[in-house]
């Protein structure tokens, strides 16, 4: 009798790249976005932000959330622009379940990096619950923790966090139209 053979297990969904500059990257796992500040946050930033985020609400049947790291490289963005990042977490209020910021780093560049994603917090008034961690699976892990109390669907937490770093190493990719 032949040996009996198993099929091969199903492929992990790779995430879907939106964005990827020397800068930052943008992108999605069915209704998650992940974003990776890797120097400067640039108005394109966030315009493909909101891109990512009106993709992933698509995907997701009205709920997502959003996982974030700033780079040892990152950036501390100007008020203006950290202002904006708010803003765009109100915009999105009504499907965005939670949102995750992470850094990576040490000594004062990630302190004040840090002090940036709990300032957007307090700027967002509460319209989204907002937490900074200090690794991006703790971040993942939470946010996943939210989307369940909600009631919504999304990949398990390795699964994202696996995504997450593809997406990381993603190479330059810009597209026309943000």
């Amino acid at each position: 009798m032949p040996p009996s053979i198993s099929p091969p297990a199903p492929a992990e969904p790779a995430p879907i790249v939106d964005e990827s500059t020397d800068d930052y990257v943008f992108g999605r796992l069915a209704n998650v976005v992940l974003y990776a500040w890797r120097r400067e946050t640039t108005p394109r930033s966030l315009r493909v932000a909101q891109a990512s985020l009106e993709l992933a609400r698509e995907a997701g049947g009205g709920k997502l959330f959003l996982a974030g790291v700033a780079e040892e490289t990152a950036v501390v963005p100007g008020s203006e622009l950290r202002a904006e990042i708010s803003r765009l977490i109100n915009r999105n209020a009504g499907a965005l379940v939670a949102s995750a910021f992470a850094f990576e780093g040490k000594g004062f560049r990630a302190a004040a990096i840090r002090s940036v994603g709990i300032g957007v917090s307090l700027l967002s008034r509460g319209a989204v619950p907002h937490r900074v961690f200090g690794t991006t699976t703790a971040g993942v892990e939470w946010a996943v923790e939210k989307m369940r109390e909600a009631g919504a669907a999304c990949p398990e937490p390795g699964q994202i966090v696996r995504a997450f770093a593809a997406l990381r190493r993603a190479g330059n990719r810009t597209y026309p139209g943000f």
